[in-house]
C-alpha cells in the first residue's frame, strides 16, 4: 500500500531479511519501478548469495552504507523508489551519530528512525520495510511501543524442529 510502514520483527535466521526482499522483488516488478534496499546486516557476499536466489533481485539499488539521516531521506527522494527496505533499525540506531546524525542514545535513535519513515512514507507515498531484530526468545531489541507507530507489525518465527515459517500479523495492521 503507497505510505505504509512496515515493522518485520523475528529472531536471527527466521527469515526476515529474504521476506522483505521477497515483498520488494513483487512490488518492483509489478510498478516497473526500482527499489531501495539500505543492506546494513548482510555482507556483500550473502547479498549476492540472496541474488542469486530471486528473480528480479537485479531491480533494487543496495546501498552497504548510511550516511547523515537528511542525505539518505533526500537521495530516496531523489531516487523516487517503489519500496525502501532498511536491514535493520537497531544497527542504524547503533552507528556513529557523528555520522548518522542519530544521536539520542539507542532505543530513541530506534523511535526517531520510525518516525523518520513514518513521516517520509506519508510524505513520499513510498512504502517502507523497517526490518527490527528480536531475541531468540521472541522479545524485541529495543522499544516494545515500535509496533504502534508503524501501520503493519509482521512477526516472522522458525521452528527448526518442523522447518516452518510463521508470519503474524495479529498485533497491527492498518491495512
Amino acid at each position: 500500500v503507497p505510505s505504509q510502514v512496515i515493522l518485520m520483527t523475528g529472531p536471527p535466521g527466521s527469515g526476515k531479511t529474504t521476506l522483505a526482499l521477497m515483498a520488494s522483488v513483487g512490488i518492483t516488478l509489478e510498478t516497473k519501478k526500482p527499489g531501495a534496499f539500505l543492506s546494513l546486516e548482510m555482507a556483500e557476499w550473502q547479498v549476492k548469495l540472496t541474488a542469486k536466489k530471486m528473480p528480479g533481485f537485479e531491480l533494487l539499488n543496495i546501498s552497504k552504507s548510511v550516511g547523515m539521516k537528511e542525505n539518505v531521506f533526500e537521495t530516496l527522494r531523489k531516487m523516487k523508489p517503489s519500496v525502501v527496505i532498511i536491514d535493520s533499525i537497531q544497527k542504524w540506531a547503533g552507528m556513529d551519530g557523528e555520522k548518522t546524525g542519530w544521536t539520542k542514545g539507542f532505543n530513541t535513535n530506534q523511535k526517531d528512525i520510525v518516525d523518520a519513515c513514518v513521516e517520509f512514507a506519508k510524505e513520499t507515498m513510498i512504502p517502507m520495510i523497517l526490518i527490527g531484530h528480536c531475541t531468540k526468545g521472541g522479545q524485541y531489541i529495543g522499544p516494545s511501543h515500535l509496533e504502534h507507530e508503524v501501520d503493519t507489525h509482521i512477526h516472522v518465527k522458525f521452528d527448526k524442529e518442523i522447518m516452518m515459517r510463521t508470519f503474524e500479523t495479529g498485533t497491527k495492521n492498518r491495512f
